[in-house]
């Protein structure tokens, strides 16, 4: 199955092999990123609103997380400002947002509960992750802030790449991560020593999601410009 979700303020759940519609929930609001659990029992959405249990319309932005064997509302929380990306954690415990607002957000996944709320950037969060062990949380935007997810302290910021981060996505099993932004450029970095490992630049125009092979060997990217390219990463280390 596959997820999406858009300015049409719906969420939706299909077939993957027939296209048949599974779930639809109405959100009230436009819906900027929706990701599964890694267990696939689970979907959370980010959007920049939500009705209330009583009716009333919460403005700004809302984080709502479903029951996918049930397509029943676990729970859902409103956030001052619109929620621009989600992810789970590996073990499927904790998940981020990243807001308008600028801060990246910890939360329990099973709860609902707000663990923490870190910010370190005046300008929005595009894109949160999670590395692959767990061990640290990446919020990009203006730059890139890499936070220690146990002790929520700032690890490193990266701000030498060029443009605004729209989306970083992590190399199988390995503290590598790659970025793309505003102004079409990749690039690679070591997130533990801070180190950029890799840089090429794929277009022109913004480069608006990237996404890695599950053997850390390709990349792809998707951008404003239509097209969908892949990436050898062969020579990354």
């Amino acid at each position: 199955m596959f997820a999406y979700g858009g300015y049409n303020q719906n969420v939706y759940v299909e077939d993957a092999n027939t296209g048949n519609f599974i779930y639809r929930w109405k959100i009230s609001g436009a819906v900027h990123s929706v990701v599964f659990s890694p267990d696939s029992k689970q979907l959370a959405s980010g959007s920049s609103a939500f009705v209330g249990n009583s009716g009333e319309l919460h403005t700004g932005g809302a984080i709502m997380v479903y029951d996918l064997q049930t397509g029943k509302l676990l729970w859902k929380n409103a956030i001052d400002d619109i929620v621009y990306s989600v992810a789970f954690s590996q073990d499927g415990g904790l998940i981020a947002t990243g807001d308008q607002g600028g801060f990246v957000k910890l939360w329990d996944a099973r709860s609902g509960s707000l663990i923490v709320s870190l910010k370190k950037q005046f300008q929005q969060i595009h894109a949160v992750a999670f590395s692959p062990d767990g061990k640290y949380l990446v919020g990009a935007g203006g730059y890139v802030n890499i936070w220690d997810v146990k002790n929520h302290r700032l690890k490193r910021t990266i701000s030498e790449q060029d443009g605004e981060v729209n989306s970083v996505a992590f190399l199988s099993k390995s503290h590598l991560m790659a970025l793309a932004t505003n102004r079409g450029d990749i690039s690679v970095w070591n997130i533990v020593n801070g180190q950029k490992i890799q840089a090429f630049r794929e277009q022109e125009d913004s480069i608006n999601t990237i996404a890695c092979s599950s053997d850390g060997k390709k990349l792809a990217s998707g951008g404003s410009n239509g097209y969908v390219k892949i990436w050898n990463l062969n020579i990354v280390k």
